[in-house]
């Protein structure tokens, strides 16, 4: 963490995190409002306290979609989890559409705290990247719906492993494409913020199964299940949740920050 940035902010964000999941819990809130008040409320507040361009929120907002868009999609397929919410209205015939607000919201979140906690609580949008950017993200969402369309009946053995592999693979292709000398200082930063956000993840994870919004239906695909306070979770969830904030951080800095 930034040395101006008190240890005590991080534990008052984390007492925050437990007191309104505690909450979230007892009023068996649904997804969008579990998102709202661990995301949406902390994005609100420290958006004041740090200088991120405006213009790096339909970015961000493109990518979630894309990304999230992909995953849902590979994840209904091959049933590697199931999401109930109140509008039953699926996205692309996969996730309901609350399940892409929910990312929506924890992506730029990730952002935000990265930049508070660990870089210098500003963004340099590179506009000479942004047609990049944005024809990467037409390209994921393409592939995403031509999968579905000639590949859903296919059978993929241990398919969330696989989904995971992906992701470190992408990760490592992303850091190996971009041919920036503090790239692996980069990496590491982006590894110390997974670990630090990580209970946040959980905490997340441990309410949409407690409220029946998210369900692992299929054990015996999944390498292992942790015990995990009453459920059942694939260890490859767990994988999935470290990698996500790397990725993320990794994505941010080379593609849309200074990269510093």
């Amino acid at each position: 963490m930034n040395q101006h940035v008190s240890l005590l902010h991080y534990l008052a964000l984390m007492t925050y995190v437990m007191i309104a999941a505690v909450i979230l819990v007892v009023a068996t809130a649904p997804m969008l409002a579990v998102a709202t008040v661990l995301f949406l409320a902390p994005i609100i507040v420290l958006w004041q306290q740090i200088d991120l361009k405006t213009r790096l929120l339909p970015l961000v907002a493109l990518m979630t979609m894309a990304v999230t868009a992909v995953v849902q999609i590979y994840a209904y397929i091959h049933g590697l989890w199931y999401e109930l919410a109140p509008s039953n209205t699926a996205v692309f015939g996969s996730g309901p559409i609350e399940s892409y607000a929910f990312c929506v919201m924890f992506i730029p979140y990730m952002i935000v705290m990265y930049e508070y906690f660990f870089d210098d609580k500003s963004s340099r949008v590179k506009t000479v990247y942004v047609a990049r950017i944005l024809a990467l993200l037409g390209t994921i969402l393409a592939l995403s719906l031509g999968y579905v369309y000639f590949f859903a009946a296919t059978v993929v053995s241990s398919a969330y492993a696989v989904l995971v592999g992906a992701v470190a693979l992408s990760l490592a292709l992303i850091v190996g494409w971009r041919h920036h000398g503090g790239r692996i200082k980069i990496l590491a930063r982006a590894t110390a913020f997974s670990l630090t956000i990580l209970p946040v993840a959980l905490v997340a994870e441990l309410i949409l199964l407690a409220n029946n919004i998210r369900f692992f239906a299929n054990p015996q695909d999944y390498i292992y299940s942790l015990p995990f306070f009453g459920y059942l979770v694939p260890i490859e969830e767990i994988a999935l949740l470290f990698l996500l904030p790397i990725w993320v951080v990794v994505v941010y800095e080379l593609l849309f920050d200074d990269g510093k």
